[in-house]
């Protein structure tokens, strides 16, 4: 019987194949991750951002509806809330100045708040005009 002595040849290119394709494959999972990661970061921002904007927007409601009954009848100063669009504006008037209302009004929508006040002229034959506007 003989025997011959048989020897296996490994391709060099073979054998580096594989580390490479894993550094490229992890290369590639790092880069998804990171573009799903800002895709997320960024929605949550524009989400954040429209949240405030609508709570402006309802306090900025609250001021016009404030400065609607005012007009109509210059003494009125009650406190009182006002429901709009899954939110609501707490509207407050400071009479403390003759001559002048401040109207207070807080927007909230989904727990973000803008907050408007305003100062009324008051003639005293009852024209209101608008003093100044302030955001807070």
């Amino acid at each position: 019987m003989i025997k011959k002595n048989i020897k296996y040849h490994f391709s060099q290119k073979g054998m580096i194949a594989l580390p490479v394709i894993a550094i490229l494959s992890i290369i590639m999972l790092s880069i998804g991750l990171a573009m799903a990661f800002s895709a997320f970061t960024q929605n949550n921002i524009t989400s954040n951002t429209n949240k405030a904007d609508m709570a402006y927007y309802i306090a900025e409601a609250g001021i016009r509806d404030a400065t609607m009954k005012i007009t109509r009848n210059s003494s009125y100063n009650t406190f009182y809330s006002l429901s709009i669009n899954n939110g609501s504006a707490s509207i407050s008037f400071d009479t403390s100045v003759p001559g002048q209302i401040k109207i207070i009004s807080i927007g909230t929508f989904d727990n973000n708040s803008k907050k408007i006040e305003t100062i009324l002229d008051i003639t005293t034959n009852g024209e209101v005009t608008l003093n100044s506007w302030i955001e807070n």
